[in-house]
């Protein structure tokens, strides 16, 4: 709604804070399980963020037995924009690594 850019991509760099500074713009990312995270960054003009919004991967499946070395784990979540501001939405897991459909 602010017409700001915003630049979508599966992951170009662990830091989404230096993915954005480098565009110049906001950025979304994904690809980086373990980072959920929103970082912000303004010049003079505008208040800009980068957000890394986690997974929607199933950790148990043979698809990501890779992942079993790793000592972080993968946090499941997404993320939105409202009103042109960023928020992340971590989806609570029960024991069974079922959604149990709270958001918080």
């Amino acid at each position: 709604p602010n017409g700001q850019p915003c630049y979508f991509h599966h992951g170009r760099s662990a830091n989404s804070l230096t993915a954005s500074q480098h565009r110049g713009m906001s950025i979304v990312q994904g690809h980086y399980h373990e980072k959920f995270n929103i970082q912000y960054w303004g010049t003079t003009e505008r208040l800009n963020w980068g957000m890394n919004v986690g997974c929607l991967v199933d950790d148990k499946a043979l698809a990501f037995a890779y992942n079993n070395s790793n000592l972080k784990r993968p946090i499941i979540g997404c993320g939105m924009i409202i009103d042109s501001q960023p928020k992340l939405i971590p989806l609570v897991m029960n024991k069974g690594g079922r959604w149990n459909r709270r958001l918080t």
